[in-house]
């Protein structure tokens, strides 16, 4: 099998991983406000891209990778 294949089916299977891992996750709410956080996450920094977490999209409040307020983006 060449490589470009054995690429192209391990990065199928990983995509396949994430989604089924994302489905099963439970929704994490924001500790400020309450509203429910994305389940799909759209990092608006650098930073947020590279360690987790987030921003609530009802109040702003910064939001690290495990739900908890703190510097997501400092």
């Amino acid at each position: 099998m060449p490589l470009w294949q054995v690429l192209t089916l391990s990065a199928l299977a990983a995509a396949v991983f994430v989604g089924l891992l994302a489905a099963v996750m439970s929704r994490r709410s924001c500790p400020r406000c309450g509203a429910a956080l994305p389940k799909v996450r759209w990092p608006a920094t650098v930073r947020e891209a590279m360690l987790g977490g987030g921003t609530c999209l009802q109040c702003g409040c910064k939001v690290d990778r495990r739900g908890k307020e703190g510097p997501a983006s400092s």
